[in-house]
């Protein structure tokens, strides 16, 4: 078979559509995979955020209960 333009031609075109293809598979499980870490961290934000909450309503509770404690002592009840 001989080296023609046309035939390279066509064998650069089938290796670039091959090229082309592997990028398209490599960019969807690229962008699947961001988009599952994206959830990861999201879901980590909402639940530092969540536990922050919670600490913030116990010290909160911790200082009214001291609070109350020294108005008790205060009025000797």
């Amino acid at each position: 078979m001989p080296l023609t333009k046309e035939y390279l031609d066509e064998q650069l075109t089938k290796l670039s559509v091959q090229i082309d293809d592997r990028f398209e598979k490599q960019t969807q499980l690229l962008m699947g995979h961001s988009e599952e870490q994206i959830d990861k961290l999201a879901g980590m934000v909402r639940d530092g955020f969540e536990d922050m909450q919670e600490k913030d309503m116990t010290e909160r509770v911790m200082q009214i209960e001291n609070d109350m404690k020294k108005i008790k002592e205060a009025l000797h009840v």
